[in-house]
């Protein structure tokens, strides 16, 4: 069961890459990244990691905009986790960021003109909450 997805050019070759977070319930899953494959005109599975964190993502997404592109992910603990790609794996970026209340969507926009992208998460219940790209 795919419980979560976001699209993004994590490897910097200038094609979007497919993450996906599958399981059952909201225990830990499997992250799965994907390539393009035109010859077969399919996704096709690049590399799967296991338990990548302690439950589910309820929200993801890929920005480019920080110093390499990084991999955010939104739990239901309040945890805000980033991730580098290497060698076939993802490696956190940093310690995670806590919030005070579970997180259910994550995303990134230039909010404010300067030409840097802010992060935006929301947890329950209608909390809203802006920080800068690591």
């Amino acid at each position: 069961n795919i419980r979560c997805l976001t699209a993004g050019d994590l490897d910097g070759d200038g094609l979007a890459e497919v993450v996906t977070d599958a399981g059952l319930s909201t225990r830990s899953g499997v992250f799965t990244l994907l390539d393009w494959d035109p010859v077969k005109a399919e996704l096709v599975p690049r590399f799967q990691e296991k338990n990548l964190l302690s439950n589910m993502a309820f929200g993801m997404t890929i920005t480019t905009d920080a110093s390499e592109p990084l991999l955010y992910t939104a739990d239901g603990w309040g945890r805000l986790n980033h991730f580098r790609l290497e060698n076939n794996k993802f490696s956190p970026a940093t310690d995670y960021l806590t919030f005070p209340n579970g997180l259910v969507a994550v995303a990134t926009g230039d909010l404010n003109g300067d030409g840097q992208r802010e992060l935006i998460t929301v947890g329950h219940p209608n909390n809203l909450f802006i920080v800068g790209l690591i």
